[in-house]
């Protein structure tokens, strides 16, 4: 092997990783599309002049041609000599634009590079004279320091080339920066070209003695070592094709790291296949891959994945797309990489195995090496492994596996993880407070990102500002430029948050924005040097939040078929087949989104566009859960950390899909569920002071938190989260111990609840009555009364008291005179929701204290009647049915005359039940029509009295379908079934019926 070719290799993929490539492209690039050399230009020049036959100085001839035939001639002849305008680019042309250089300097006339530069759209900007660089939009340029056919400002003939200084101020001075800071490619130049010979003789002048070597590539033969050494004298290494002709076209026939052929043949002359070899091998050349060719699978993986050690969960799709994994038939999907990569399913499968719950190497001889390198191996092969497992892979399938039996498990043990962030997960929010709140000094700056993304978490957002500003600064200097750019990205993002929250005094917002400089993170980009193609790569992922777009892509299609596939089951299907990846693409798709972000600290969660991904995904595995049993692809059992995701993203939708979608129960094993309560006692258990001797309080670190609105909304949502997705666990007073003593010390100390809060918690006592005792729904009530929210949840507060005493603490009284005086009192308002308060109190107070309320009860259906809720009393027998009915009659009038005022045929009317629902329930408690009330009944319709007094009606004006009604009243009908009367009469009519759903009605009951 040639070091020293590989050495310049090596030093112009650097200059490329750093931004510091400038190509420097002759008329070689562009011969094979038919423009003429410089001796061919040169001679055609002297077929139309008079000049000495033996003359061979090309300037020399311009020069006379320019003197003889005057401006217009002498640029209209080159323009026809170089086929202005005529030819079209060459892959050479794109190859030198795809080694992704800083700018691109030419002695050509010809436009092929603007060509390439408008088709391919590369953000060049063109500069063919000095006065352009001022205007340039682009920060890369294509250089034509010799002119432009298109300017007519050529530099050809002698005196261009004696007055270029003085002519050309800029365009020298560029040079001089260009030579002086960056590492300079001459391609497309001979020996013989006269450009060539002009640029060396300025190039040491330039450099000194302490000059960067710029490179020469040639593709003749025969270079003499007099030409090298001349060259290297003037700060020039050549580069010869045909001295490392094997090197090049091995690697590129699949000779390689990736063993991936490159080679392409073009139709060129053999020169400038040659340039086009040599340009594809310098691009597809990867320094670290090809030293690592010939070590040990797990060093290879090990280097690769150490890059992005600042990033710990990758994509999937990225990491397959990496050496030493990636292959033609490698890809990734739902959490398994499938490929053909011997090496890698060797190590995993022949190599090593899973040995509570870390990786041990099975045989080391296999990978080259010795017993007392094991543990170091070990080490990096669980390193290895665990950021696969956080970037979403948890198991390698062969391309050609069928069963599953031939998949190969890589899924490690988590571990108890105590960092700020896996604490914060676990709803530890006062031992996070309290570090946030100590200004704990983090060393290592991977760990300070964490700290300033907890610190974002609970809403001190100028305060996150600062620490990702100062780990901005040290990972600058540190060259760490993955972790410098996550902090410019995060700045970038609280700027916008910032800048859009209008909960914020204006006052406030200006200060925090005057305080941000936002981040144009195109231009820094590009900005950045010394990375590799592959970490560009992962910083353009995070730029464009990609994973974020891939997610809403793969959730609305695992939707769109889960929904799909439930209604598929409602309407009566049957196979179980359908749709099988959809829930398992669902869950994956929001565990990525939550862990690319979560895990790298990328501040994104506060965004709508993240929430409204993860709240469709929340419903969907709802949706699914909800799925008939018949469907062997549902989700039947759920576990804690997609309940965890819930509480973290979810909103009021959860509690609407859980009802909606009548679901009963969520079916969590034992572990989950232990977990998931766990972790809802100690969110619960973070608000008070657990060390306090004197009552309970607001734990101060929290107190200290809870002054940033944003942290106080996220708790509040926490709570809402945790307490509905507790109402539908299956939960036991084992599994529960101590839950809700937490639960109400935390209802004691929180001054941020807001009324759908506590509906919600409501919600937690009617599913899960059993989970309190008297002395814990006594002290509910206790607190209760230190927060006062509005009509409607007092209401559902009381009410759901109510169920918990009806359903599982039958002796469970009310003995305070003073609570009940006081909801009396607040009472005397018409607002129904007290009229349900006071039933529920009925039913919670002791009997000694029932008149009082009874009383008050009274006291508000005579101000206020209401018909259903007169209904309601007489069947919770808190009223006799006696009790007020002439009034009761009345009501019901006034509702019939209001149906038939709005002109809706009463017998098919569907939009009132209230007068159907009355007749019932008169027929169901036996009314005795007498008297007064017989008068009144009398004074109904007709379509009232007949369903009333089947037996004293006078059917003269009876119609048959006024049957329909009551098709869903069946006492209705059971009773009107006993009268003789009513079923002779019907007998008379049935020949009458013609709709066939009225057959039916009168086939049932009659």
């Amino acid at each position: 092997m040639d070091n020293t070719f590989y050495t310049h290799i090596k030093i112009l993929k650097q200059a490329i990783e750093h931004n510091k490539l400038v190509v420097f492209a002759g008329a070689g690039v562009s011969r094979d599309a038919g423009i003429p050399t410089w001796n061919e230009l040169k001679n055609e020049l002297k077929k139309d002049i008079n000049v000495d036959e033996d003359e061979t100085d090309a300037l020399k001839i311009a020069q006379i041609y320019f003197n003889e035939r005057d401006e217009k001639e002498y640029i209209d002849k080159v323009r026809q000599i170089l086929k202005y305008k005529q030819v079209k680019y060459l892959p050479t042309h794109e190859l030198i634009f795809k080694l992704n250089p800083l700018h691109v300097i030419t002695t050509n006339f010809d436009d092929l590079f603007e060509q390439v530069i408008e088709e391919k759209l590369y953000p060049f900007s063109a500069i063919v004279k000095d006065s352009d660089f001022p205007f340039a939009l682009n920060t890369n340029f294509l250089v034509k320091v010799h002119g432009d056919l298109t300017e007519a400002n050529i530099v050809l003939k002698e005196e261009d080339f004696l007055g270029y200084a003085r002519n050309h101020p800029l365009f020298e001075s560029f040079i001089k920066s260009v030579f002086a800071s960056k590492v300079v490619l001459f391609v497309g130049y001979s020996f013989s070209d006269p450009n060539l010979q002009s640029i060396i003789h300025h190039v040491r002048d330039i450099l000194g003695k302490k000059f960067q070597y710029a490179y020469l590539f040639n593709s003749a033969s025969n270079i003499h070592s007099s030409q090298k050494g001349y060259l290297k004298s003037k700060g020039i290494q050549l580069i010869s094709y045909r001295e490392h002709k094997k090197e090049i076209e091995s690697f590129l026939n699949g000779e390689n790291s990736s063993k991936v052929k490159y080679y392409r043949h073009y139709n060129l002359s053999t020169a400038g296949q040659y340039t086009c070899n040599f340009l594809n091998f310098l691009s597809q050349y990867k320094v670290q891959n090809e030293e690592l060719k010939n070590r040990n699978f797990i060093d290879k993986l090990f280097v690769s994945l150490d890059r992005f050690n600042d990033v710990v969960c990758l994509d999937g799709y990225f990491v397959t797309s990496l050496y030493p994994i990636k292959t033609d038939k490698t890809y990734f999907n739902d959490s398994v990489i499938t490929t053909d990569n011997i090496e890698l399913l060797s190590l995993y499968r022949d190599y090593s195995k899973i040995q509570n719950g870390v990786m041990v190497i099975t045989n080391i001889s296999a990978l080259g090496i010795v017993e007392r390198e094991r543990k170091e191996y070990e080490i990096k092969l669980n390193t290895i492994t665990k950021q696969l497992n956080y970037s979403g892979i948890s198991w390698l399938s062969a391309s050609n596996a069928k069963h599953p039996e031939k998949f190969i498990p890589i899924s490690l043990k988590s571990q108890n993880c105590q960092c700020l962030g896996c604490r914060y997960l676990s709803f530890k929010l006062d031992e996070v407070a309290e570090e946030v709140n100590s200004e704990s000094q983090y060393r290592d700056l991977r760990d300070r990102l964490l700290f300033g993304y907890v610190v974002y978490k609970f809403g001190d957002w100028e305060k996150a500002l600062k620490v990702f500003s100062e780990i901005a600064a040290e990972a600058w200097k540190a060259h760490r430029y993955i972790l410098y750019y996550l902090c410019k990205k995060n700045i970038k993002t609280l700027h916008n948050l910032v800048r859009g929250d209008y909960r914020m005094t204006e006052k406030k917002r200006e200060e925090l924005l005057s305080q941000i400089k936002d981040t144009d993170l195109d231009m820094l980009l590009n900005q950045l040097t010394g990375l590799s193609a592959e970490e560009y790569k992962l910083l353009r992922i995070i730029r464009d939040r990609d994973v974020l777009y891939d997610t809403l892509e793969d959730v609305n299609e695992a939707y769109s078929n889960i929904f799909k596939t439930y209604h598929h089951f409602i309407n009566g299907g049957w196979s179980s087949h359908i749709g099988d990846s959809d829930i398992n693409k669902l869950i994956n798709a929001l565990n990525k989104l939550f862990n690319f972000h979560w895990n790298n600290n990328i501040v994104l969660d506060e965004y709508k566009d993240f929430t409204d991904i993860a709240k469709k995904g929340f419903e969907g595995i709802i949706i699914s859960n909800a799925t008939s049993d018949s469907y062997n692809a549902r989700l039947d059992q759920f576990n804690a950390s997609q309940l965890q995701l819930m509480v973290l993203y979810g909103g009021n939708e959860i509690g609407k899909a859980l009802e909606d979608f009548e679901v009963n129960r969520l079916h969590l094993d034992e572990e989950n569920r232990r977990v998931f309560v766990g972790w809802a006692k100690n969110f619960f258990q973070s608000f008070s002071n657990k060390k306090s001797t004197h009552g309970n309080y607001l734990n101060e670190n929290i107190k200290s938190q809870l002054r940033f609105e944003n942290f106080r909304r996220n708790c509040s949502r926490y709570f809402s989260n945790f307490v509905v997705l507790l109402s539908y666990l299956e939960l036991d007073n084992e599994l529960t111990e101590g839950l809700i003593d937490s639960l109400l010390v935390f209802l004691e100390v929180q001054d941020f609840l807001t009324w759908p809060d506590i509906e919600n918690l409501c919600l937690l006592l009617e599913k899960q009555p059993q989970t309190f005792n008297e002395a814990q729904l006594s002290k509910l009530i206790a607190i209760s009364k230190l927060r006062k929210y509005n009509f409607r949840v007092e209401r559902d507060f009381w009410w759901a008291v109510y169920i918990v005493k009806r359903d599982h603490l039958e002796n469970f009284l009310i003995s305070d005179k003073k609570l009940i005086d006081e909801i009396i009192s607040i009472s005397n308002s018409k607002d129904w929701a007290y009229q349900n308060i006071l039933v529920a109190f009925y039913f919670l107070t002791e009997s000694a204290l029932r008149k009082k309320v009874k009383e008050r009860i009274l006291k508000l259906l005579n101000d206020n009647f209401q018909i259903s809720y007169y209904e309601y009393l007489v069947k919770v027998k808190i009223i006799d049915k006696g009790l007020l009915k002439e009034i009761y009659i009345d009501n019901l009038n006034l509702q019939c005359d209001i149906e038939i005022r709005n002109n809706l045929p009463y017998w098919v009317n569907t939009h009132s039940g209230w007068v159907r629902d009355s007749i019932m329930f008169l027929v169901y408690f036996k009314f005795k029509f007498t008297g007064k009330l017989l008068k009144k009944i009398n004074e109904a319709p007709d379509f009232v009295k007949f369903a009333l007094l089947p037996n004293k009606y006078d059917y003269s004006n009876f119609k048959v379908e006024w049957l329909y009604l009551y098709k869903n009243r069946p006492d209705v009908l059971l009773n009107l079934a006993k009268s003789r009367k009513f079923k002779a009469e019907l007998a008379k009519r049935k020949s009458e019926i013609a709709d066939e759903k009225l057959k039916a009605l009168v086939f049932t009951y009659f």
